[in-house]
């Protein structure tokens, strides 16, 4: 509750399980935002997202037989995540 005695409501989105027709009817812009417009709050909540996914190990790369892949010096092959 807050001071007023009122219950606080917490802004959140609800990720559906499954897609349906009309989410593929959506525009791309309805799931795409530019940085600028996001709010503070939402800014560092993507900061601390990327922070996270930053730490992440890299993926690493296989062939389409599912063998890795190693470069001309014998490393693995990885990719970023981000």
């Amino acid at each position: 509750l807050d001071d007023q005695g009122k219950p606080i409501e917490e802004d959140f989105a609800l990720f559906p399980f499954y897609w349906r027709k009309e989410h593929y009817l959506m525009a791309p812009d309805e799931f795409v935002f530019k940085l600028g417009k996001l709010t503070h709050e939402e800014r560092e909540d993507y900061k601390r997202l990327e922070t996270f996914v930053e730490r992440l190990p890299p993926y690493l790369l296989d062939d389409s037989e599912g063998a890795p892949l190693y470069d001309e010096g014998g490393e693995r092959m990885t990719s970023v995540k981000l």
